[in-house]
């Protein structure tokens, strides 16, 4: 098995190393937990949720909706009516799943309150 797959530039100044995936899950299973894994922990999710709703940080939702919104504008093969319709209900969704995710960041976060989760 060879050691490094592959040598890939990040950026101007910075390389990365391919490593071969069963490696990373033998690694995991000697320590028992993921190498990269996501943030545990009430007050570490807390201080991000709350960290992105004051920076205004755009979520992959956002994204999106900037996204239509900009389509909205260039969408010139079909009917304008038809066109604005269908962008219109699709940013409606996305808000709406926004909105979901956001209440579901929140339960989470109470539930591993409650749970004494807290790093």
């Amino acid at each position: 098995m060879p050691i490094i797959r592959k040598v890939i530039d990040v950026g101007k100044t910075s390389k990365a190393v391919i490593i071969p995936k069963s490696w990373l899950e033998y690694y995991e299973k000697e320590e028992g937990s993921l190498i990269m894994s996501e943030i545990k922990g009430a007050i570490p999710k807390l201080i991000v949720f709350i960290i992105g709703l004051l920076l205004a940080l755009p979520s992959p939702i956002n994204i999106g909706i900037t996204i239509l919104k900009a389509l909205q504008s260039s969408i010139q093969f079909l009917p304008k009516d038809t066109a604005t319709q269908i962008i219109e209900r699709s940013i409606l969704w996305l808000q709406i799943f926004g909105v979901i995710l956001i209440i579901l960041d929140m339960i989470s976060i109470i539930v591993q309150f409650h749970r004494g989760e807290y790093f």
